[in-house]
């Protein structure tokens, strides 16, 4: 996972890495590190993530959380399955639905973008 920040602007961001030479075209999937361990700047300093079963509670996600274009609840384009920490990251397999944003996002996925 890498991250960006730009202290003046206030703009601060995680970005999720895809592993998309395993990507399921025809099962609409993609493997992905949902967060890890890399000190992020925020405003009050550095936030590093911690990744243990004593540190996650992962009973919400045991079926699924939804997966969101922008963190906006009205904008679901999938969701997140198989939600699991491995290698000191947050893991989890995307599964994008077919609504017109998951189709966007999906193909531009796929393109590597």
């Amino acid at each position: 996972m890498t991250a960006t920040q730009d202290l003046a602007g206030q703009r601060f961001e995680r970005l999720a890495v895809l592993e998309l030479r395993e990507a399921n075209a025809d099962a609409r999937t993609v493997p992905a590190a949902l967060s890890s361990e890399a000190p992020v700047k925020r405003p009050w300093g550095e936030e590093i993530l911690v990744h243990t079963a004593d540190a996650i509670d992962l009973t919400r996600a045991a079926d699924s959380l939804p997966l969101l274009w922008n963190h906006d609840a009205g904008t679901p384009i999938g969701r997140i399955e198989n939600i699991r920490i491995k290698d000191g990251r947050l893991r989890g397999m995307l599964r994008f639905s077919k609504n017109p944003k998951a189709e966007e996002v999906f193909q531009d996925v796929r393109e590597g973008f």
